[in-house]
């Protein structure tokens, strides 16, 4: 994978729509749907705050290096498998993202119907 696809996963998405929004997304309302997606239980600002985040400066650092030094066929083993373990991380954090935005979005949604 390269690098700047890399930074277009991880990074905020600043198109994404917040208005509307209420302060908190009620349990109730989500549990409703009964869609395992949604994340429950976080207030809409925790969910923004999670669909802006980022892989941490430190870790972002080291797998830019990483991939680097991949491309150029440089890499031990160990370092091989630190870079699964970022490259997992990254993906876990993604998931985390877009659950956190369609949730975001279902209670939008939500919302305007009311």
């Amino acid at each position: 994978m390269r690098k700047d696809a890399l930074y277009l996963l991880v990074s905020p998405v600043s198109s994404f729509s917040r208005q509307g929004v209420e302060s908190t997304v009620s349990p109730g309302d989500l549990l409703m749907n009964n869609d395992p997606e949604l994340l429950v239980g976080l207030s809409a600002g925790e969910l923004e705050a999670l669909s802006d985040s980022l892989l941490a400066p430190s870790a972002q650092a080291r797998l830019d290096e990483l991939l680097d030094r991949n491309a150029q066929k440089q890499l031990e083993g160990p370092e091989v498998a630190e870079l699964d373990r970022l490259l997992e991380r990254v993906d876990q954090l993604t998931v985390l993202k877009t659950r956190a935005r369609y949730t975001l979005q279902h209670h939008q949604a939500g919302a305007s119907r009311a």
